[in-house]
């Protein structure tokens, strides 16, 4: 029960990112914004966290995991609410404000009680299986949002969604805490105990934010105005993201606790990241067929590497730690996924093609090869 509570605490607190692109055509029209204001939505969804999130690990240190993964629940919920029922845009970027710290927590929140109630060799799989539950929210959504808003409009299907973490929410504040089962860190841990990995995690985070948050805003639009599908097609695309990220995930987690280790994953994950963004530069070129190879490399690549990286931070932080160096690692990764949607947006609106932000974002990808490519750890 525990798994099923820290994926949903995972997919509800990333999914607003999820909503703007499913519904990026039902939203352009209702709002009456350009593409860019598009993006500043999931800039909000994701730049807020990153503002807090060092103050956010720190408060998931300070109310342990359990209090802090509720929390998340409840703020996720919230805020997809507010995103169901915004009458403007002004409020409709409060309510990805407050998702965004909802994301911001999320991984601290959930790393923390991994760390409290999981011996070392049984995280990878309930790391697996939280990290998971980002990309069942984009599966579903990919999947759901479009037929939800085409029987109730659009509203109602947000809205839908929205009662999932609520719920959750109260059916795991009514039960029974758990005995702790991972290891007892009763001191506080002074911050300079955490290592140089952690940091190229942030770095490397930053790479993966930036390019999944163009990928996650734009490939249904995308998929729409230059290889003519449907918008339920086009949603599709996103859903098979999300298909595949949940088996990456799995398999990611235990991939990188037995023979590969964690940095050695992280660089293939980068490689192929960058065949995706190649794939999307120049696959108008050759087909719309092109649209669902670069939904699968995109699941088993940029989607799937925070299994990786967020077993890494569990396994070498203390459990003290666990939630500050999340944050750290957080604060990389969600300015990423801030700054990359609306700067590929604005791109598109002046140059009216894709093709230099899918261009970028696989120079990004590269970057991040780099940076787990040198160092020690």
């Amino acid at each position: 029960m525990l798994g099923a509570v820290l994926a949903v605490a995972m997919a509800a607190a990333t999914f607003a990112p999820t909503v703007f692109g499913v519904l990026a055509s039902e939203l352009i029209s209702f709002l009456r914004i350009e593409r860019w204001q598009l993006g500043l939505l999931v800039s909000g969804a994701t730049l807020c966290g990153a503002v807090f999130s060092l103050l956010l690990g720190k408060w998931a240190d300070m109310m342990g995991g359990r209090q802090a993964t509720i929390s998340t629940l409840l703020i996720a919920g919230v805020a997809l609410l507010g995103v169901g029922t915004a009458p403007g845009f002004g409020v409709m970027m409060a309510a990805a404000c407050l998702a965004g710290i909802a994301s911001g927590f999320s991984n601290p929140a959930t790393n923390r009680l991994i760390s409290e109630e999981f011996a070392t060799g049984r995280q990878s799989l309930i790391v697996g299986v939280k990290q998971s539950g980002v990309q069942i929210g984009v599966f579903l959504g990919g999947w759901l949002l479009p037929v939800f808003a085409m029987w109730w409009d659009w509203r109602w299907a947000v809205v839908a969604f929205a009662a999932v973490p609520l719920a959750f929410a109260g059916f795991y504040s009514a039960t029974p805490a758990r005995v702790h089962a991972g290891r007892e860190d009763t001191a506080e841990e002074p911050l300079s105990r955490i290592p140089r990995l952690i940091y190229r995690l942030a770095v490397y985070g930053f790479t993966m934010g930036t390019g999944m948050s163009v990928v996650l805003a734009y490939l249904p639009l995308y998929a729409e105005e230059v290889m003519g599908m449907s918008p339920g097609h086009a949603g599709l695309a996103l859903a098979v993201t999300g298909l595949v990220g949940i088996l990456a995930r799995l398999g990611w987690a235990r991939v990188a606790e037995g023979r590969f280790g964690s940095v050695r994953s992280l660089r293939i994950i980068a490689l192929l990241a960058m065949t995706m963004g190649v794939v999307l530069a120049f696959g108008h070129q050759l087909g719309s067929w092109t649209i669902w190879l670069a939904a699968a490399l995109t699941g088993v690549s940029g989607s799937a590497w925070n299994a990786v990286g967020m077993l890494a931070i569990i396994q070498i932080l203390p459990t003290s730690l666990a939630g500050r160096g999340s944050g750290m690692v957080l604060l990389g990764f969600l300015t990423g996924l801030g700054l990359g949607a609306p700067l590929v947006g604005l791109s598109v609106d002046l140059l009216g093609v894709y093709t230099p932000g899918w261009l970028a974002v696989t120079v990004l990808f590269g970057l991040g090869y780099w940076v787990m490519n040198t160092g020690r750890r």
